[in-house]
């Protein structure tokens, strides 16, 4: 119980506006009990399926922007580095103002830096099967695990669709869709329309996407590069801005 509690208080200090806030801790029966904040629109995942339409673009583009502040937060704001391990639409909640906040950090794995450990071994598979990884089957937890993740979520913002792909095409995950659709014709990959994408942005994300979820993890970027200048279209703060230069640049920034 001791070890458990520890273990859960070191991740009380990660506080930043793009995580969900906490404000006590308390035990209840020698069961640990953590109060964060209500954030009162829910999930993201809820929002997409029942109120797709009344996420426009620029919502939906500041809701990856949000993520990916909060995410990279999670993974440089100490010495040791914090890897969620359960990035998904459901575990990103909404404020009035559509805000982004990570909550759910009960599968956080702590990387101790002190061991060089980039990557760690776990004989525990943590995590929803839709946004793991390869490497997460063999118990591998590095950052660009939720990378990986951040890429899936990215999938459902821009489609709208869920992560289990139930459609015609014989893909169990919207990730294996989306790999199927991107070399071949990147029109046929399902985009929620009613979010009013301009051409270029849906290109930039999916680039981004695609680079997010490579199979071959050290290949994948951390969150940091994700979010500089001249790799997300999506950090940028304004919009209208000339989206045509940020996918030269975006492109230009990717490995080939």
């Amino acid at each position: 119980m001791a070890t458990s509690l520890s273990s859960e208080l070191k991740k009380i200090y990660y506080q930043h506006p793009n995580l969900v806030r906490f404000h006590t801790a308390l035990v209840v029966d020698k069961h640990l009990c953590i109060v964060m904040e209500l954030v009162a629109n829910g999930s993201l995942r809820i929002m997409l399926k029942n109120e797709g339409g009344n996420l426009d673009y620029k919502i939906r583009l500041n809701i990856c922007k949000g993520i990916a502040k909060g995410i990279n937060y999670l993974h440089t704001a100490y010495s040791t580095h914090l890897v969620h391990r359960d990035i998904k639409t459901d575990n990103v909640l909404l404020t009035e103002d559509y805000t982004a906040k990570i909550c759910d950090f009960g599968l956080g794995k702590i990387l101790c830096q002190k061991f060089n450990s980039e990557t760690v071994i776990t004989s525990h598979i943590c995590g929803t099967e839709a946004y793991l990884p390869p490497e997460a089957l063999q118990g591998k937890v590095s950052r660009r695990l939720d990378i990986y993740s951040y890429g899936v979520v990215l999938l459902e913002i821009l489609s709208g669709k869920s992560p289990l792909y139930n459609g015609s095409e014989k893909c169990r995950f919207l990730v294996g869709l989306f790999h199927l659709h991107y070399n071949h014709n990147r029109t046929a990959f399902p985009i929620d329309e009613t979010a009013n994408w301009p051409n270029d942005y849906k290109r930039g994300l999916m680039e981004l996407a695609k680079w997010c979820l490579k199979t071959k993890y050290r290949k994948r970027p951390l969150m940091n590069q994700v979010g500089s200048k001249n790799s997300l279209i999506i950090i940028r703060n304004n919009f209208p801005c000339c989206a045509s230069y940020i996918i030269k640049a975006l492109i230009l920034h990717l490995p080939r």
